[in-house]
């Protein structure tokens, strides 16, 4: 696929795009909704710093609430969030995806629950990045499409269901493609242990019948509960990198540089000391160390065309995470290696 070209900036990390958690589910993910024009100003440039040049908000919309002045929906405490974090980008001269609503049902409701919320959700979805688009297309460079649900087998536990996110995938990006046909569409999805390699990527070439993403940047899962380690990406990404590749899909690691709480994980090149918690030790979420994220990253990246990360923000920050847990990403995150994996087809940086 062709994209539009977005200027890159000349620093380029290993680790080289971020998502931006704009929601209120942990302690800290608060702080980045409350951040101002100027703070957001701080934290792009310290990602530019770092080698981050793109960034990802996770969802512009949650519980049917807004993080911007919608016309069309209800804002979260009523309070422009989004519109600072907009201007900051252009300021800065980061590219950013625009990213749509995310309900927390998703992976819960009964079948005809989940059919209905799919085809109803994909007008919302239309609507809402319709709406994104005009209002700032002319304010930051954008480098793309962020579909913020996120397609595995686990939820598709039956064919109706298969269909019906197949029915909002695929026609969500056909709406896409008529906002702006030349910006890539990006997806997240996880996997679990449940399923083995070849089975889940058989399940990925089937499920991928028509055009739904045009970038898929694999949760690489070791940050969360489900008994994923680095090793395991060795295992299912070259099934995952084959799969994309027949169906013409750039392929991307997302490393996740958080650790849960480390009293249940049982890494074992990750002990108790190696962890450096974000403000006190009573908070669910960790900083991954550095041992941990250089794993990930060095034993995903023969696989993908960019390694991403969930997330910059709360994790990695000066910040929220400190000064020396960023000094020690930076440092690791510019260290020259050798050329990255070519492109498998003519594509704009940001999809890279």
């Amino acid at each position: 696929m062709n994209f539009q070209c977005v200027p890159e900036p000349a620093k380029r990390g290993k680790i080289s795009a971020t998502f931006i958690d704009l929601s209120r589910r942990t302690h800290l993910d608060k702080y980045l909704l409350d951040l101002n024009y100027d703070q957001w100003c701080e934290e792009l440039t310290d990602m530019k710093e770092a080698g981050i040049t793109t960034v990802i908000p996770a969802r512009t919309m949650i519980y049917g609430c807004t993080y911007h002045y919608s016309k069309y929906y209800e804002t979260w405490h009523e309070r422009d969030t989004l519109t600072p974090l907009m201007e900051a980008c252009r300021d800065t001269k980061m590219p950013i995806f625009l990213s749509g609503q995310i309900n927390n049902l998703f992976w819960n409701l009964d079948d005809e629950g989940f059919d209905r919320l799919c085809k109803r959700d994909t007008t919302i979805t239309k609507t809402l990045l319709t709406e994104l688009y005009e209002m700032y297309a002319d304010v930051a460079t954008i480098a793309g499409f962020y579909v913020s649900y996120e397609p595995d087998q686990d939820n598709c536990r039956n064919k109706k269901r298969e269909d019906s996110l197949k029915h909002f995938c695929a026609n969500t990006y056909k709406n896409i493609k008529e906002i702006a046909p030349d910006l890539p569409v990006l997806t997240s999805p996880f996997f679990s242990l449940r399923f083995g390699p070849d089975e889940l990527s058989s399940w990925w070439d089937q499920f991928l019948t028509e055009r739904m993403f045009d970038i898929v940047a694999m949760q690489d899962g070791v940050g969360c509960t489900r008994d994923l380690r680095p090793e395991h990406v060795t295992e299912y990404y070259p099934g995952f990198e084959k799969v994309m590749k027949k169906h013409d899909i750039t392929f991307w690691n997302n490393v996740e540089t958080f650790i849960k709480n480390p009293s249940f994980d049982d890494h074992a090149y990750v002990t108790q000391e190696d962890i450096t918690t974000l403000v006190s030790n009573d908070l669910r979420f960790y900083s991954a160390p550095q041992s941990r994220y250089n794993k990930q990253y060095e034993l995903g990246k023969q696989y993908v065309n960019r390694s991403i990360t969930w997330e910059f923000g709360n994790f990695l920050s000066k910040r929220y995470a400190g000064v020396d847990i960023y000094n020690e990403f930076k440092e690791w995150n510019l260290a020259i290696e050798e050329p990255a994996k070519a492109e498998p087809v003519a594509c704009c940086e940001a999809a890279k």
